[in-house]
């Protein structure tokens, strides 16, 4: 396991690797050497030695739990299926669609991303009877709740953001801007200051950008030489914390759910298979299995010598298939699941205290 030094000198250490004086950044205690910044990211990307690192440079130690998934502890929240009939998502359209994400408004509404048919489409919470749509030109890629009615889309070929409000019988356009790299997933949290955390730019290119909400950049964490995740466009989900400063990254392709810090460095990593959908919410985290047609909480604010366990909230039994995107809304009490393909499963759900 890499991790930072334990302590920090004023004066530069001779680099283990490339012997050179310069400030050390991290310590494998696989290969007993320190290293600098630069042979840190070699460390980290050479075949031999890559599998040693678990944090990048300048990183926390990591915890991480293999626990299996808890059935007989109970959670923070509890759900049970909504009455309602479920939305199957094409809408007015007679081919199958394509979703690639939702949210579920304060008033229960819910907005889904068709991205086969290019469109926003719009679902009455009373029964989730289809009820309008804003179509585009190019394909949405990501969503997100900003707050109240206002929702955030990223068009990664357009490497643009646009805000909307939902309205009674439209989306309205509230703000746009552009990015140099291709958006795809995004996060909204407010903490001292209202932020977007934006998946940007593929492979060698990738990263995570937080951006306030007319684009300006705050804070950028490169991909390159990261273990967070590998940069495609198709295999990260992420969910962030302004106030706290951390991002919740769900790697597809390492069946793993990652805490990591604002500089790059991850602070914990749990075990779960093939996640694909993943939702922040004040202290719990909500994860989608699609592998083990389930849904799963944990807590995200964790003592100094707690690992992250999760907790079952929804099964097989309560009609989860194969889920992928999710969404939750405090105010309205409902979370929301796409199984199945083209199949939106709303549930009652809310804190048990």
């Amino acid at each position: 396991m890499m991790q930072a030094p334990k302590e920090k000198t004023e004066r530069a250490d001779v680099c283990d690797s490339c012997k050179k004086k310069k400030e050390i950044t991290s310590h494998c205690d696989v290969c007993k050497q320190s290293y600098c910044e630069i042979c840190t990211q070699k460390h980290n990307t050479n075949g031999a030695t890559k599998e040693h690192l678990q944090a990048s440079s300048g990183g926390t130690t990591i915890q991480e739990s293999y626990n299996e998934q808890c059935r007989n502890v109970r959670g923070e929240y509890r759900a049970t299926h909504h009455k309602h009939t479920p939305t199957t998502v094409p809408g007015d359209d007679k081919g199958a669609a394509c979703t690639l994400g939702m949210v579920i408004l304060p008033d229960g509404r819910l907005v889904v991303i068709d991205n086969r048919h290019k469109s926003l489409k719009l679902f009455n919470s009373d029964r989730y009877t289809y009820a309008f749509r804003r179509n585009f030109t190019h394909e949405p890629r990501g969503i997100a709740a900003i707050s109240g009615k206002e929702i955030a889309i990223t068009f990664a070929d357009k490497h643009v953001v646009r805000m909307f409000l939902v309205q009674q019988g439209s989306f309205e356009d509230t703000g746009k801007f552009k990015l140099e790299e291709k958006p795809f997933s995004i996060s909204y949290s407010e903490g001292n200051e209202k932020s977007l955390a934006i998946e940007v730019g593929e492979g060698k290119y990738g990263a995570i950008i937080i951006t306030n909400l007319s684009g300006v950049v705050l804070k950028e964490i490169s991909g390159y030489t990261r273990r967070f995740g590998i940069f495609t466009g198709n295999t990260i989900r992420l969910v962030h914390d302004q106030g706290k400063q951390l991002l919740y990254i769900a790697d597809l392709t390492k069946d793993c759910v990652n805490c990591v810090d604002y500089d790059g460095a991850i602070v914990w990593k749990v075990r779960v298979k093939s996640p694909r959908g993943i939702h922040h919410h004040g202290n719990t985290l909500f994860i989608a299995s699609k592998s083990k047609n389930e849904i799963y909480q944990m807590k995200t604010e964790l003592g100094a010598d707690e690992l992250p366990i999760v907790y079952l909230l929804l099964d097989s039994e309560d009609g989860i298939i194969e889920p992928r995107f999710l969404s939750y809304n405090a105010q309205a009490k409902r979370l929301a699941v796409e199984v199945a393909g083209n199949l939106i499963q709303t549930y009652n759900c809310s804190n048990r205290n």
